[in-house]
């Protein structure tokens, strides 16, 4: 028995690889070319722009948007969808990690958020580290004495 996912039971091209290529084809081209080209472009402006906080930007941006697409919209489109067909033992689970999953994205999602909206006037190099360590290097014994 083969497996058809629901993409490629509702797309009407399924198996004509040509009439599915031919949207990538002609004009169509030039805009994703142009769409690609653009992304680019802002990230590169932001990088430059925010040379001391891209990171801090990666990492609210990744935060927000890969749990968003990855985990939840995923499941919520598929319960909506299959609701009256998918049975209670599989429903519960999967309200249950939406639930956990939108708590903790937003909590990531918050967090990262805070280091890029309202960072902190602090000097400290390593913030994490144990206050002793906050300010060099203890790991590395030639960063430290110079070799």
């Amino acid at each position: 028995m083969s497996y058809i996912s629901n993409a490629d039971a509702e797309n009407p091209y399924h198996g004509d690889l040509e009439a599915e290529a031919a949207e990538y084809h002609g004009v169509n081209a030039i805009k994703y070319v142009i769409l690609r080209v653009a992304i680019i472009v802002v990230l590169v402006i932001l990088s430059v722009i925010l040379k001391d906080h891209f990171s801090d930007l990666v990492d609210f941006v990744g935060a927000s948007c890969i749990t968003l697409i990855s985990i939840l919209l995923p499941i919520i489109f598929l319960l909506k969808k299959l609701w009256h067909e998918i049975p209670l033992y599989e429903k519960i689970p999967a309200l249950i990690v939406v639930v956990v999953c939108g708590f903790l994205g937003c909590y990531v999602t918050y967090t990262s958020g805070k280091t890029l909206f309202a960072p902190t006037d602090s000097d400290t190099e390593f913030p994490y580290c144990d206050s002793e360590y906050e300010n060099q290097v203890y790991y590395n014994y030639t960063a430290v004495h110079g070799a």
